[in-house]
C-alpha cells in the first residue's frame, strides 16, 4: 500500500477466526484476491485475540502494512517486519494466580509471553500479556469465570473458533479489540465513524461498535448480528469477500 497517511480517509479492521480464517487456517483465494484490492485504496489491519506469530504470518501473506492487533489489542506490531509497537502486560503477581486456577479447573491453558505463544505450559513465564482457558465443552469454563470474576486489574473477554474450541481470554483491562480503533484511527487520522470492522465473535462487538460502519459475518450469533450495520453471507460462503465488494468499494468508485 502506498497511501499516504494524510491522504486516508478510511479503514478497515478485520478479525481473524470466523472472519478470514476458516477452517485449518485457510483464507480463501477469493478473500485474499479482494483484501489485496482493496489495500491498494485504503488501509487494512487485523484485529485478533492470537498472539502476534499468528497475526504476523496472516498480515505478512496479505501484504498487509502498518500495525497489526493481536490478543484482543494487548500487543501491537508492525505487519512488515513483526517489530513491537507496544504492549500491556499482566502483572505477575495476577498472571500467576490466573494461571493457578486455570491449571486447577479441567480447561486447557494458552499463555502469550515475549510474544510467543505456549500451549499448556508447565510453568509461568514473565511478561505475560494474555492468558486463556480453552476447551471444546463452554460449560467447563464457568468455573474458571467464577472463580476470576472478582480478580481486580483484568477482563475476561469470551470467544470461540471455526474447529469448536471456546476461550476466555484474560488481559489487562485497558486492553480490548476496541482499543484497536483508537489506535488505528490515533495513526492514520481518521475517524472512527469513518472506519469499516468485520467480525463474527462477542469479542469483536466493542470494536464493531465504535466503528462508523460495522459488518457481522453470517456466521455471526444474532447478538452480534444485531449490533452491526450491515450482515454479510458466512465465512464458509466468503464474506468477507461479499462484504468488500457489497459495502465497502462502492463507497470508493
Amino acid at each position: 500500500m502506498n497511501l499516504k497517511r494524510n491522504n486516508i480517509k478510511s479503514g478497515l479492521l478485520v478479525d481473524l477466526d470466523g472472519t478470514l480464517l476458516k477452517e485449518h487456517d485457510v483464507i480463501s483465494e477469493a478473500v485474499s484476491t479482494d483484501l489485496r484490492r482493496l489495500n491498494k485504496i485504503l488501509p487494512i489491519s487485523i484485529v485478533s485475540g492470537r498472539g502476534p506469530s499468528d497475526v504476523l504470518k496472516f498480515s505478512k501473506s496479505l501484504d498487509l502494512k502498518g500495525p497489526q492487533y493481536c490478543e484482543n489489542g494487548s500487543r501491537i506490531i508492525d505487519g512488515f517486519t513483526g517489530s513491537l509497537i507496544s504492549e500491556k502486560l499482566i502483572p505477575y503477581y495476577s498472571a500467576s494466580y490466573i494461571y493457578g486456577v486455570i491449571k486447577k479447573s479441567r480447561a486447557g491453558c494458552i499463555l502469550v509471553a515475549n510474544g510467543e505463544t505456549q500451549k499448556d505450559p508447565l510453568e509461568i513465564s514473565s511478561k505475560i500479556s494474555s492468558l486463556l482457558a480453552y476447551s471444546k465443552i463452554e460449560g467447563e469454563l464457568t468455573v474458571v469465570e467464577k472463580t476470576l470474576e472478582d480478580h481486580q486489574g483484568v477482563i475476561s473477554i469470551k470467544s470461540s473458533d471455526e474447529n469448536g474450541y471456546f476461550f476466555l481470554n484474560y488481559h489487562r483491562k485497558d486492553s480490548g479489540k476496541h482499543t484497536a480503533v483508537d489506535h488505528f484511527c490515533n495513526f492514520y487520522r481518521i475517524l472512527p465513524e469513518d472506519i469499516f470492522a468485520i467480525g463474527d465473535g462477542m469479542n469483536d462487538l466493542l470494536m464493531l461498535r465504535k466503528c462508523g460502519h460495522s459488518i457481522a459475518m453470517g456466521n455471526a450469533s444474532n447478538l452480534v448480528k444485531n449490533e452491526a450495520t450491515f450482515v454479510t453471507d458466512t465465512i464458509e460462503n466468503d464474506g468477507v469477500s461479499k462484504s468488500i465488494n457489497d459495502y465497502i468499494l462502492p463507497n470508493f468508485l
